[in-house]
């Protein structure tokens, strides 16, 4: 009995696996683009286990990325691929996406593939709304975010349109037609209608639909207003509890 546990603790144990290992790369950089344009990339892999791999789905981090998968299974060995699209309108700067691969892999389920890109545009929009509403009245009614022209050129802003929830209550200060010159900055500014009554501090986002040179941009704005709490009341100003009378 003892020579047979001597022998078998030398027999190997089996591992079975199903491995998706990236094979051009575990990341991707665009470089510099422009917003006009979708840019894609076919992120390649291949099953480097020993058992059929199958990818359950690919995840993508946001709405402007999309992964098409052309099958889901795929044997020891095998490679594939998936086609990676972001679309970069109504973003600017630096920006880092990824798409997640759900696999059977027991040992790593998800794998992450991460993207970059540096996205030039003719014009950006930056800060924030934020109006203050006090004391059943909006004390800060009018918010402004800066337009900066990247451009070595004026441009031309030939209209502003307000969209979001509070399309109705917000009213842009200084009409178009307006002018930026090279480099330069202007403020968008908005005015809230005082009919409009806020019951907490809130956040949403105004898309702002910019028309620049005779072309429309739409830039999403984060828009806050502010409702401070009321002071709590004293304790000391709390009546006291009538206490029961003895019977």
């Amino acid at each position: 009995m003892a020579r047979f546990l001597l022998i078998t603790a030398f027999i190997p144990l089996l591992a079975f696996s199903q491995t998706l290992t990236f094979t051009d790369g575990s990341s991707h950089d665009f470089g510099e683009i422009t917003d006009k344009e979708k840019v894609s990339h076919d992120v390649k892999f291949k099953n480097s286990g020993d058992q059929k791999l199958i990818i359950s789905s690919v995840k993508a981090s946001c709405g402007c990325t999309t992964g098409k998968l052309d099958k889901k299974e795929y044997e020891p060995g095998e490679e594939g691929s998936v086609t990676l699209t972001f679309n970069p309108r109504g973003k600017y700067n630096k920006q880092t996406k990824n798409l997640t691969f759900n696999t059977n892999d027991p040992e790593k389920k998800s794998q992450v593939f991460p993207f970059t890109a540096f996205i030039k545009t003719d014009f950006m929009v930056n800060g924030r709304f934020m109006f203050r509403y006090e004391n059943d009245a909006f004390t800060s009614d009018t918010a402004s975010v800066k337009l900066q022209n990247n451009t070595a050129s004026p441009i031309s802003v030939d209209n502003i349109q307000v969209r979001n929830a509070l399309a109705e209550y917000l009213t842009v200060v200084d009409a178009p037609p307006l002018s930026v010159p090279a480099k330069g900055t202007i403020a968008i500014k908005l005015k809230i209608d005082s009919e409009y009554a806020p019951v907490r501090t809130a956040y949403t986002t105004t898309n702002l639909t910019i028309t620049v040179n005779g072309k429309s941009t739409t830039k999403p704005v984060t828009t806050q207003i502010i409702v401070p709490k009321p002071p709590a009341t004293p304790k000391s100003a709390v009546p006291p509890k009538p206490t029961p009378a003895k019977q």
